[in-house]
Formats: structure tokens, C-alpha cells, sequence
């Protein structure tokens, strides 16, 4: 259901404060009375953004890039730029890769021995890409083991930032060579290998 504008300005002013958070009553206001902050997720995902957002004077800024976002794809879009300057400052490919292997498993990836065992092989720390998990936690959704994009919207973004040209049979194709060289035969590897050959055209 969406948000009346009375329940809007309650959950923002709720929202921040419990994360110790407060914005001037303007500012309280341009989020309330923006269209898009009817949709419970946008609303949710621009105030996330907004309450770690650490630059005070350029805050005004950034809200306005947010409210300009029209949809909550467009808003993650913003949100995994934040990231890339926030958590990969050397541009080693941290929430890139992270992201990207993610959306192109088949159902998720366990973190520990799955999608963290790539990152470190293309020299990504565990600490890098650990730290990252916390923080993105609200955009995924654990299961069974495994940790996937959280809705349509996030898959829609990481899509649009991250694959296009050849680079979505290139990760189909990292994610069946590093599942065919697991051993025997496993739950996890008759759930993503036969996918991901397909996927890759293989």
C-alpha cells in the first residue's frame, strides 16, 4: 500500500531518529512531499542513504539527487556509487564484483565459501568485502546458506551499472568455471552449474 504524505512525515522524522539522525523541517518536508516517497521501499532506501551520507554541507546536494531519482531502481543506482567511493576507494572492483557475481548466480551465493572465495582471487580482501556485506545488508536476502539481491529493484540496478556489452556471459561464465571445479557432485553445484553453462552459452 502507499504512504499518505501524513504517514510520510512520521516515518521519515521516525526513521532518522532512531539511527540518531535529524534534518532541518524543509528538508523533512521536500522528502514527505515528494511523489515517489508513497513507495515504502524508496522512501526507506533514500533515507538509508541520506542518514550515513557524512558530508554535512553537501547533504543538501545529495538530497536532491535522491529526490530527482524516479524510480527506487534509479535511487540504488546512486546508492551503489556512494558505495564504489565509500568502500573502494583504490578501485579495485570491490562493490563491482561484489554486486555482479550476485546477480548473476542462480539463486544466491554462500558468502563464506562461495562469493568470497572469488573476490579474494581477484585480490579483494576479506576484510574489503566483509565490511561491504554489513553495510549493503538491507539490499540482500539470505537463504538456505546463501546470500541473493534483495527484490527486482537492486537486480535492476546492479544490472543497469555493471552488465552490459559482454560482461554478463563473462560472469555466467566465472560463476560455471569456479562451480565445475568443485569435486563430486554437491546441492549447490546442481543448482547453479547447469545454469550457468546455459547462461553463458557453454
Amino acid at each position: 500500500p502507499l504512504l499518505g504524505e501524513g504517514e510520510r512525515k512520521s516515518f521519515v522524522r521516525n526513521y532518522l531518529a532512531a539511527r540518531g539522525k535529524k534534518l532541518a523541517d524543509q528538508q523533512e518536508f521536500r522528502i514527505s512531499a515528494a511523489p515517489n516517497a508513497a513507495n515504502a521501499r524508496w522512501l526507506q532506501t533514500l533515507l538509508d542513504d541520506i542518514s550515513v551520507f557524512g558530508d554535512y554541507e553537501q547533504l543538501g546536494k545529495r538530497l536532491g539527487q535522491c529526490l530527482d531519482a524516479k524510480s527506487t531502481a534509479e535511487l540504488y543506482k546512486l546508492l551503489i556509487k556512494r558505495l564504489e567511493t565509500d568502500y573502494d576507494p583504490e578501485n579495485k572492483g570491490t562493490v563491482k564484483m561484489f554486486f555482479s557475481l550476485l546477480w548473476a548466480s542462480r539463486r544466491g551465493l554462500n558468502p563464506d565459501t562461495e562469493l568470497g572465495v572469488m573476490l579474494e582471487s581477484k585480490g579483494i580482501s576479506s576484510d574489503a568485502w566483509q565490511s561491504l556485506s554489513i553495510v549493503v545488508d538491507d539490499l540482500l536476502l539470505s537463504l538456505g546458506g546463501v546470500v541473493a539481491l534483495a527484490n527486482e529493484d537492486i537486480v535492476a540496478a546492479v544490472s543497469s551499472v555493471y552488465v552490459w556489452g559482454d560482461m554478463e556471459k563473462q560472469l555466467h561464465a566465472e560463476l560455471a568455471s569456479f562451480f565445475s571445479k568443485q569435486e563430486g557432485i554437491s546441492e549447490r553445484k546442481v543448482e547453479e552449474l547447469p545454469y550457468q553453462l546455459c547462461a553463458a552459452g557453454e
